[in-house]
């Protein structure tokens, strides 16, 4: 086999312009196929870090007489679908709050932060490699400055210090406490998020009169065997309760069609993207079938073109099963050149 594969290295050199044409094609097609596959994968097929993501949903508010389909969900609209809606094991809302981080020695730099309710580790199904996540008393008013850093925040701006938690850090200039610091590869909800703080309410946000501020999103995990239709009768009894119950309310809400829907985490994230990934997927697929046709055309006519030869190996005694061996092995060489 050694000797069939450097006779055809010696055969392929002597033919430089044949053999770069083939290479190249395949080199080409295959590249673009294996980065294509590469962002589907990460977008489509396996995309988040999170136990079990396909049991998490986006519950979200929606007003669809007025074209608005995925609006933010209040604080008071979240605690009632925490409390009432049976097919989530378990909830959390959070928003977007960056900060200025001050590293020691040096200067103030701006990171993207979110702030979040203490169950959103759990509704990840999460916890930190280095100290602890947040608790119910870290999010009450007067004890919510602590912090939890994302792997890369602690390695890039703490140079990975093991003593960081328990530590001091200022975010806007205020003290805050490192609690934890989350493993390699978590992010929630973007990985450019490098500070979590806890998400507190005060007792003027949990009133009626919160409904309608609607800057935070909620994510849900499902119970094993609940599915959308359930919830989402949950999400409407809700509703006709809030409605029986705030009459001010009542008539907007109807001229709006205004409720709660659930959407799959994923779906709602790529549903702008999904069909183009896959379409280029597909394109990227076709052409890589239209560049192997190319290269078994020009193998074939090379075969052709040394019909002389092989009848001359044939007539010294080579058998039919060596010579297409020794064909094999030159498609195999170009393919693995290709591929490489």
């Amino acid at each position: 086999m050694l000797t069939d594969v450097r006779f055809v290295l010696r055969q392929l050199a002597k033919s430089p312009g044949f053999t770069a044409i083939a290479i190249l094609t395949l080199a080409l097609c295959i590249g673009a196929n294996s980065a294509i596959f590469s962002a589907v994968r990460a977008i489509l097929l396996k995309p988040y870090p999170w136990p079990e993501s396909e049991r998490l949903v986006y519950c979200y508010n929606t007003y669809p007489r007025m074209g608005l389909e995925n609006a933010g969900v209040s604080i008071p609209d979240y605690l009632d679908r925490r409390a009432g809606v049976a097919g989530f094991a378990d909830s959390a809302l959070y928003h977007p709050s960056d900060f200025n981080l001050a590293s020691p020695g040096a200067m103030p730099d701006r990171v993207v932060g979110f702030a979040v309710t203490p169950s959103l580790f759990s509704t990840l199904e999460s916890t930190a490699t280095h100290g602890r996540v947040f608790t119910d008393a870290d999010a009450q008013p007067g004890q919510d400055h602590v912090v939890v850093l994302s792997y890369a925040a602690w390695q890039q701006r703490f140079g990975g210090d093991p003593g960081i938690v328990g530590r001091n850090i200022r975010l806007d200039a205020e003290p805050y406490t490192v609690i934890g610091v989350m493993p390699r590869g978590f992010y929630f909800p973007t990985p450019r998020v490098q500070v979590w703080v806890p998400f507190t309410f005060t007792p003027a946000q949990r009133s009626d009169q919160e409904r309608g501020v609607e800057f935070s999103r909620m994510i849900a995990r499902l119970k094993p065997g609940a599915t959308a239709a359930s919830v989402q009768r949950d999400l409407d009894l809700i509703q006709a309760r809030n409605a029986e119950r705030l009459p001010a309310q009542r008539d907007f809400w109807r001229s709006a069609g205004f409720g709660g829907r659930v959407a799959g985490f994923l779906q709602l994230n790529v549903r702008s993207i999904g069909a183009m990934l896959w379409l280029i997927q597909a394109g990227v697929t076709i052409a890589l079938l239209i560049g192997c046709a190319n290269v078994a055309s020009l193998l074939l006519a090379r075969a052709m073109a040394r019909e002389q030869e092989l009848a001359l190996r044939s007539a010294l005694g080579a058998d039919r099963g060596k010579l297409i061996r020794l064909l094999l092995t030159e498609s195999v060489v170009l393919f693995v050149a290709g591929g490489t």
